[in-house]
């Protein structure tokens, strides 16, 4: 009796797998442009990309100072440039009096290069280690930018009006009054002030006008940005004087990008093309 031999076991025949539908090719697609596009404007929009400038960075600024190339542009610089900030709830208080300590914060980072190291002994009586303020401060006075009072104290909570902060701005910037002596004040001013040679600085330079010159005025935060902005251009493009038509080359300078209708005045100075002549 003959085996019966079993039939071989034919092996597994492959799975197909699904294919992707064209319908699921075009909504991948799509997931991705989507994401692509949303990067970009991410990157665009962030505030912390280095050398982009945001106008209109706050809230409580007057549409009339919207409209103004010069307190845009020096709001915009000196918020991304860590200069001079504004408040958590995206205010900027731009009429708000600032105290001693505060300018000369600003001051400091605006032409001081490298970091402030922190102090570790007393330039002042009532500037303690401790404090936020101190490293500027001391920083100042190592510097000879400010000298306190003759009882060894710097008031660093006394709001700073317009004398002081000119002294402290000349200085820090190292101009000397000398070299504008014979620079008019306006009608009225005293000119045997101790401040005056200091004002005589700041008109000559065009960095206030002899209309803005009042030694006892509170200075605010706008007018201090917009001061500590136009000396910065006066002193980095080596000019003599400000004018707004310098802003586009200063952020040329620094290469810098601005946006904003506001900004759409600005030019870098660099001459229009020439059109060319339609042809007959």
């Amino acid at each position: 009796m003959s085996k019966k031999t079993s039939p071989k076991k034919s092996a597994p025949a492959p799975v197909a797998q699904p294919a992707i539908s064209p319908k699921a090719l075009i909504f991948l697609g799509v997931i991705l442009v989507v994401l692509t596009v949303t990067t970009l404007v991410y990157q665009r929009e962030t505030p912390f990309l280095p050398n982009q400038l945001k106008t209109s960075l706050f809230t409580d600024i007057s549409k009339e100072d919207q409209s103004s190339a010069l307190v845009n542009s020096s709001l915009a610089y000196l918020a991304n440039k860590d200069i001079m900030k504004g408040y958590p709830d995206g205010s900027f208080q731009p009429e708000k009096t600032l105290v001693r300590a505060e300018f000369l914060k600003i001051l400091v980072a605006a032409v001081a290069t490298g970091d402030i190291p922190d102090k570790k002994i007393l330039c002042f009586s009532d500037v303690k280690i401790e404090d936020w303020f101190s490293k500027y401060v001391c920083y100042g006075k190592e510097k000879g930018w400010v000298a306190g009072y003759q009882d060894g104290t710097f008031k660093p909570g006394n709001t700073i009006n317009q004398a002081e902060l000119m002294k402290i701005l000349v200085t820090g910037f190292g101009w000397n009054p000398e070299e504008f002596k014979d620079q008019q004040l306006p009608s009225g001013t005293d000119g045997q002030n101790w401040a005056a040679k200091y004002a005589k600085v700041m008109i000559a330079k065009n960095i206030m006008t002899k209309s803005e010159i009042d030694f006892a005025h509170l200075v605010t935060r706008k007018e201090v940005a917009t001061i500590i902005f136009r000396a910065l251009i006066v002193d980095s493009l080596k000019i003599d004087a400000y004018s707004e038509s310098k802003i586009g080359i200063f952020f040329k300078l620094k290469n810098v990008v601005i946006s904003g209708e506001a900004m759409s005045g600005i030019t870098t100075g660099e001459p229009k093309p020439k059109s060319k002549p339609k042809s007959k």
